[in-house]
């Protein structure tokens, strides 16, 4: 014989039984909360499993297609510590004139400079883990 517990006074009833015979309340199945959040977190985690794979796809193509087209680019192997110390080097150069310049990203594995000049901006990227330092000349300066 199958028994079941009661909501309210946790008292065991037997299984046919629609009332506590204790405490009279209806006895009404109810799906434990930790299996309902287990439910929503696996939902969730498989959401941004397939999600992620989506927007990978999505940043190749980004990646691969020029955003304006009227800039060239030119890239030479270099140490990052030596690229980024000849970033600052121009920067310095520049400081006091009518060239603004700006750093845009400053990490141990990423540094990123933009210097503006007559007939608009150069962008210098250097690279720790590709060790290139990427030279990125632009008609416009957003500085």
């Amino acid at each position: 014989m199958s028994t079941k517990v009661c909501n309210s006074c946790k008292k065991i009833m037997r299984f046919q039984d629609t009332h506590c015979k204790t405490c009279g309340a209806e006895y009404k199945k109810v799906t434990p909360k930790w299996i309902v959040a287990c439910a929503v977190l696996a939902a969730l985690g498989f959401g941004v499993v397939v999600g992620m794979d989506k927007n990978r796809e999505s940043d190749k193509k980004t990646v691969l297609q020029p955003v304006e087209t009227n800039f060239s680019s030119s890239n030479v192997v270099i140490e990052f510590n030596e690229c980024k110390g000849r970033v600052k080097a121009v920067q310095s150069a520049v400081v006091g004139t009518q060239y603004k310049s700006a750093v845009l990203v400053d990490t141990d594995i990423a540094y990123m400079a933009r210097i503006c000049t007559n007939d608009g901006s150069v962008l210098i990227t250097c690279s720790a883990s590709d060790r290139k330092m990427v030279t990125t000349k632009s008609n416009d300066c957003p500085l």
